[in-house]
């Protein structure tokens, strides 16, 4: 009888550590899905923000070519 709690206990600590790496595993699964997902993120938003600078850089520029072109002529 003894030897047959002591089995089913062992038993339970394996079950325990698989379930607890299994958990591990997932929960490092979606860490990584994550990271993934804000690295995207913050690169495209970084960009759009590139873009949206040039543009009105350029839009600042043309319209002083325009100013200047006004004024000499």
């Amino acid at each position: 009888m003894r030897k047959l709690a002591v089995i089913t206990l062992f038993i339970h600590v394996i079950i325990s550590f698989i379930s607890i790496n299994w958990g591990r595993k997932k929960e490092i699964r979606q860490d990584r899905k994550l990271y993934i997902a804000l690295m995207l993120g913050g690169f495209i938003w970084s960009q759009l923000q590139t873009e949206y600078l040039i543009l009105r850089i350029n839009k600042k520029i043309d319209n002083k070519k325009s100013f200047n072109y006004r004024e000499h002529h």
